[in-house]
Order: structure tokens, then sequence, then C-alpha cells
């Protein structure tokens, strides 16, 4: 593997990163330097001061909302990186 290729990073998307699971993969890649976006059901981000939202948001992820009742809205970045659909 070339230099260039190992020190290229990826744009990681992890699903239920306010889970067991799912926050140990969003830390591992904000830990690798990958930008990482957390998709986020909208109950999760109306309780901003969760623990895991916190936790995620201080490592430097984009938290990305999801409603899966509605998939004609799209998506909401609560960061300046996406735009909506």
């Amino acid at each position: 593997m070339s230099e260039e290729a190992a020190g290229a990073r990826s744009r990681v998307l992890v699903v239920g990163a306010t889970g067991r699971l799912g926050g140990s993969l969003a830390r591992a890649s904000l830990a690798a330097g990958h930008p990482t976006f957390a998709l986020v059901r909208p109950h999760r981000l109306a309780r901003p001061d969760s623990p895991s939202l916190r936790a995620l948001v201080a490592a430097g992820a984009t938290l990305v909302e999801v409603n899966a009742r509605h998939p004609e809205v799209g998506y909401r970045s609560t960061g300046a990186r996406l735009n909506p659909l």
C-alpha cells in the first residue's frame, strides 16, 4: 500500500451510533481520524443532553437526523457538512 493510500481517510456513516455496538464503531472511526456521520432518530435529538449524543459530538461526529417513518422527508444534518434532500 502506498503512503498516500495509507493516509487516506474515508467518510464513515454509522447507523445506530447511540447504541452499544454503533457507538463503539463510531468511536473507533473517529479515533482513526475518519470523518464520521452518525444517523440518529428524531427522538434522540429531542434529548440533546443525552450522554451518548454529547460524547459523539465532543468526539467530532456529525449527527444526521433520519425519520424512517417518513423517508420522503429525507435527512437533516445537525452539522454544517450535509445539506437536506
